[in-house]
């Protein structure tokens, strides 16, 4: 199991003078809680890649915006280089519903279980996939995933 780095970020002040970039602020109380800020994350082998074919595409991306590029270390990002809007990213998704015909729903809990069921069809161990959907039982896991177990 690969693990990469992930970066809450916001423009806070943090410990150690570091300035992270994301989104928005932060919630409150997080912004002073380090640890969380620079998280190794789990990457199942099946998925590297992806993240491979995906930073390619990134860095054509970056060499045809040219100057206009910001850059923000974000692993997702629009094409000149800034993070994606979660409101544009929420709205597209509702979108996506419509043309498939898939009631709404929440976006939220049904995306975490879509996550642990697809990652137990992988044959990722539970614990692993605990730590992905951050939860902290494994009986918490357990509800959200579906499917044969390995």
């Amino acid at each position: 199991m690969q693990r990469l780095t992930w970066r809450h970020g916001c423009d806070a002040p943090h410990a150690y003078g570091e300035r992270l970039h994301c989104f928005g602020p932060c919630p409150p109380g997080l912004s002073q809680a380090q640890e969380l800020h620079q998280t190794p994350v789990p990457v199942p082998p099946v998925f590297i890649p992806f993240l491979w074919d995906h930073q390619a595409a990134q860095e054509q991306m970056r060499a045809a915006a040219g100057e206009l590029w910001q850059e923000h270390g974000v692993l997702f990002c629009r094409e000149d280089g800034r993070p994606l809007d979660p409101r544009q990213d929420y709205e597209e998704f509702k979108e996506l519903l419509v043309e498939a015909g898939i009631g709404d729903r929440r976006l939220y809990d049904g995306s975490r279980h879509t996550a642990g069921t697809i990652l137990n069809e992988l044959g990722v161990d539970m614990p692993t996939i605990m730590e992905i959907l951050r939860h902290t039982q494994i009986s918490q896991t357990r509800r959200y995933v579906k499917g044969r177990p390995h």
